[in-house]
């Protein structure tokens, strides 16, 4: 998370910080259908640091009720929008959209 935060930084990025455990069968599924999708691919390297973090082991700030839970935070690390389950990289995609247009309000 510390790294995902000084590269946000350095790079002008928002971060997208998932949040999983290791037996989670929906984080799975998102790293291997949802997250594999090229155009999302695109979208995520263009705009963000992309990290995962154990959700045992999240920043104070951030709370994981059920995983996987995608958090959308600032440079800064100050939550923009929380995703909680897997969605379709359709989906995935609109909250990363809606994530840029309130960085930017």
């Amino acid at each position: 998370y510390q790294a995902a935060l000084s590269q946000a930084k350095a790079q002008n990025k928002l971060i997208i910080l998932t949040a999983t455990l290791p037996n989670c069968p929906w984080c799975h599924k998102l790293f291997s259908t949802t997250l594999q999708d090229k155009t999302l691919q695109t979208a995520i390297n263009n705009n963000f640091i992309y990290a995962v973090v154990d959700a045992r082991e999240l920043p104070g700030n951030l709370h994981a009720m059920m995983t996987p839970t995608t958090f959308f935070l600032d440079a800064k690390g100050n939550l923009l929008i929380t995703m909680v389950g897997y969605v379709r990289a359709d989906e995935f995609a609109l909250f990363a959209d809606d994530a840029l247009k309130k960085a930017k309000k």
